[in-house]
Parts: structure tokens; C-alpha cells; sequence
């Protein structure tokens, strides 16, 4: 894991093969794939501080590092204590003033961090700076009495984080899709100032779209920002989609575009290899990665598409991948997703370390013998 953690590659990455040609599968690799910088950064942040800087205190982690299992197995064989998200409060009654806190890749939430840092004078900070560029506009905007919009996951830890930035004074709403981007922009372009606060609280409590601090909602200014893991083009369209409503009221409109270029570059290069016609695209990565799940949504428009966790969910007949619309891994026969499958193509989110891209490689390599 060390290597991994550095980014550092076994021979089989050594020069990134764009195909590696086994049997009778060709598996084809994106140019750019596996740990981000940001990711790199935060997990060398922790490991230096369990191995050399804080040897004889205990460490707690707010949260799981990044959203890899294999990952935060890691550290916890290390001796990290990983508070799960649903109890991060109860952090005071655990540790004690002189342990070691650590703040994920994704941040906390502001009132959080401030508590945090009031009563432990031993705090690491991991937050991605592509993450914190976002607190930055939202705090600013917030300032101004703007409404905030942020584009990503209702309930993501980075998306929490970032939105607790907004303070009390101004409403804050989260759209988690191109279709819930439209439905806002039609109420937007179809209502006068005289009702529209009114008539779009209650549009956003009827479909279920979260927001907050309702009661000064301002529809007067309006700033756009959004979780930086979210597919590019679907952000760019969705900038495009409440300016245009924006301007057809004369509402001020701000926009920063904060999607990380780590993400824009693993999904372009996705895009390229995927474009090859594969028969069959794998997907591996922590089933609670925003990257890799936008990864698995755009690949399901170039062929048959299977998200995996990692190596362990592929046996000699079967195969365990997860299903994104329900939320739920499911059990599928080899020979059912073999069949005809020459070119293979891999992906992997941000957040996967290359040992485990390299586990899957070498499970596929078991399968070419079996009879189909």
C-alpha cells in the first residue's frame, strides 16, 4: 500500500500500456487513470503522521480518508480510528485534548472544524485545495446575501462541508441532477419577483429538492458552484441552463466552475477509450466515490457496463458488481458477461489505488482460461 499511496506503480504501470494483451482478451487502459494529487496528498498527510510525526498518541479520522475501502482498511490496520460520519459530534467524548484529529479529503462542516480546532491543539488537515476553492466562492457569495446553488449530492460529505460555508443568512439549494436543473430553471423563467419566493419554496419542497434557510431565499442573485468530483459537460450545462433563466429576469447571476482538473482529465481520457467500441467496461472503485460513480454513468453509453469494489468481487464463476439505480451490489455468472467479449476496457476513480486496478488485471487473467 505504501507504493500506492505514493503513486508510485508496479511493473505492470511502469509506462502505462494504453493495452495489455493476454489469451484472448485485449484490455485497454485511459491515458490517465487512478490517484489524483489531491487524493496523493491526503493520504501522505496521514501516513506521515501515523509513521513519523505522532508516534505515541492516538489518531482519530472524521470519516473515512476518501471513499476506498481498501484504502481505509489500510490505515486502520495502522491504528487509525475512523469516527463514521453519523457520529463525528461524539468526537469530544472520545478523544482526548492531546490525540491527533484528522480531517478528510472532503472536509467538515465549519461549525465542526471550529470546535474541532477550539479544543485540540493537534489537528491534521487534509481537505483537497480544490475543495476549499469552493468554500471560498460560497462564503463570498454568502456575503452578499446571494442564494447558493450547488450542483453535486445531497448528502456527499464534501457537498455538507461546502454548503455549511453559506452561514445562516442565506438559503442554499442543491440540485443533484441535469433533469432537477431544468425543473428549477423552468420556475425560475415563468415567475414574476412579485410571487417567486413563495411559489419556489413550495416548488422545492414539493419535488423534494434540498435547501435550506428558506426564509431568505433570493431569487434577486443567484451563484452557481459546484462538488468538484460532478461529470464536467453536465456541469457546464447546467451553467448554462440558470444564466440563460437568469438573464431572462435580469437576476444576477455568479458562476465558478470548481470542478477539479484531476476529474476533467479522467473523464476526457474515459471518454477517448471508451469511444474505442469495447464489448465490456469495468468500472472499480469504492461504491461511495462521486468520481468513479460519474465514471460508471458515462461509460453505460459506450457498452455493458460493471462497477466493481475490487479483485475480491470476481470469483471463477461469478462476478459481484454494483447496481447505481438500486443502490445495491448484484450477483452475475461469468459466462453471462463473458460471452463474445474480446476488448475490455478499465476505469478506475480518483479515489482506486493502482494495486487494486493491478488485482483486478490479474483476477481477468484467470478468467481467459474458462470455457465460454
Amino acid at each position: 500500500m505504501k507504493r500506492a499511496l505514493e503513486n508510485r506503480v508496479d511493473s505492470l504501470f511502469k509506462n502505462k500500456p494504453e493495452s495489455i494483451e493476454f489469451g484472448k482478451f485485449t484490455i485497454k487502459l485511459p491515458k490517465i487513470f487512478g490517484f489524483c494529487g489531491g487524493v496523493v496528498s491526503a493520504l501522505i498527510k496521514l501516513e506521515n503522521t501515523v509513521k513519523e510525526l505522532y508516534t505515541q498518541q492516538k489518531i482519530f479520522l472524521l470519516g473515512e480518508i476518501i471513499h476506498n475501502p481498501t484504502v481505509n482498511q489500510y490505515f486502520i490496520s495502522l491504528g487509525v480510528r475512523i469516527i463514521p460520519e453519523s457520529e463525528l459530534n461524539n468526537i469530544f467524548n472520545i478523544a482526548s485534548p492531546d490525540d491527533i484529529i484528522v480531517i478528510p479529503a472532503f472536509g467538515i462542516s465549519l461549525k465542526l472544524e471550529k470546535k474541532i480546532r477550539a479544543v485540540y491543539k493537534n489537528v491534521v488537515d487534509t481537505t483537497c485545495k480544490n475543495v476549499k476553492s469552493v468554500w471560498r466562492f460560497i462564503a463570498k457569495e454568502a456575503e452578499k446575501k446571494s442564494t447558493i446553488i450547488l450542483y453535486g449530492k445531497p448528502g456527499h460529505p464534501e457537498v455538507k462541508a461546502s454548503l455549511s460555508r453559506a452561514g445562516n443568512d442565506c438559503c442554499v439549494i442543491v440540485l443533484h441532477n441535469l433533469k432537477s436543473v431544468r425543473m428549477f430553471t423552468e420556475v425560475l423563467s415563468t415567475q414574476t419577483l412579485n410571487f417567486s419566493n413563495i411559489f419556489i419554496k413550495d416548488w422545492l419542497v414539493r419535488n423534494k429538492i434540498y435547501f435550506c434557510n428558506g426564509e431568505s431565499l433570493n431569487v434577486r442573485r443567484l451563484a452557481l458552484a459546484n462538488q468538484t468530483t460532478m461529470l464536467y459537460n453536465e456541469t457546464i450545462d447546467a451553467e448554462k441552463l440558470i444564466r440563460q433563466a437568469a438573464d431572462k429576469n435580469n437576476y444576477h447571476f455568479s458562476f465558478c466552475d470548481t470542478i477539479c482538473r484531476a476529474t476533467y482529465l479522467r473523464q476526457q481520457a474515459a471518454v477517448e477509450v471508451c469511444s474505442q467500441s469495447p464489448d465490456l467496461i469495468f468500472v472499480i472503485g469504492g461504491y461511495e466515490s462521486s468520481n468513479t460513480l460519474h465514471l460508471y454513468k458515462l461509460a453505460q453509453k459506450y457498452s455493458k457496463v460493471y462497477y466493481l469494489r475490487d479483485a475480491n468481487v470476481i470469483t471463477h464463476s461469478t462476478i459481484v458488481h454494483y447496481n447505481s439505480e438500486k443502490e445495491q451490489e448484484e450477483t452475475v455468472l461469468i459466462r453471462d458477461i463473458f460471452q463474445n467479449v474480446k476488448t475490455i476496457v478499465i476505469l478506475a476513480g480518483a479515489s482506486c489505488p493502482f494495486t487494486v486496478i493491478n488485482e483486478v488485471i490479474e483476477k481477468l487473467k484467470t478468467i481467459d482460461n474458462l470455457q465460454f
